[in-house]
């Protein structure tokens, strides 16, 4: 199935009220935030998420919580940037759903942040695996049940697709990676 048939029925099972509920509560429960880390967000930013949340639903999204938006506008790639913490919305929904965007050479990619100096030999392992070649791309689409290896593979999607959209990837992206290898 191609990537705009399967964006396109996604968003349409969400728009009609068929679409299943997630069993882990929504891509965000539990991939970035670990045990006893929560993020407050404060009364200023209900507004914008509110906002968030309103433009979300238009695009037929809305299995994140009120929360997970919270933590993804304070989060370092939106830094309270609510046309950000859309886009990230966005990718993260695409990722979790098993969409990966293609190469486009149009679109300079900008690879990711080296987190305290640790991470810039995994940076480019895959940037180099995934940026343009195809070859390591089928792994991608593999779908596993057991929660460890399922948020791996959205994590992974995650920094593919945030990579070839052309979008830095912060380091509240990167240092969850090395967490689940």
């Amino acid at each position: 199935m191609s990537t705009i048939n399967r964006l396109l029925s996604r968003r349409h099972k969400h728009q009609h009220g068929t679409q299943k509920e997630k069993s882990n509560g929504g891509p965000l429960n539990g991939l970035f935030v670990t045990d006893g880390e929560k993020r407050l967000h404060e009364k200023d930013d209900d507004k914008k998420i509110k906002l968030i949340q309103h433009r979300l639903a238009r695009a037929g999204i809305t299995n994140f919580k009120d929360a997970d938006v919270a933590y993804v506008l304070n989060a370092a790639y939106a830094s309270g940037n609510t046309d950000k913490a859309y886009e990230l919305l966005v990718l993260l929904e695409d990722s979790e759903e098993g969409i990966i965007q293609s190469y486009d050479p149009n679109i300079k990619m900008l690879g990711a942040i080296n987190r305290e100096g640790v991470t810039c030999y995994l940076d480019a392992l895959l940037y180099a695996m995934f940026a343009r070649l195809g070859s390591f791309e089928a792994m991608l689409y593999k779908n596993f049940e057991d929660p460890p290896r399922k948020k791996l593979a959205t994590l992974l999607r995650l920094w593919v697709n945030t990579l070839r959209a052309g979008k830095l990837i912060t380091t509240d992206i990167v240092r969850y990676v090395p967490n689940m290898l």
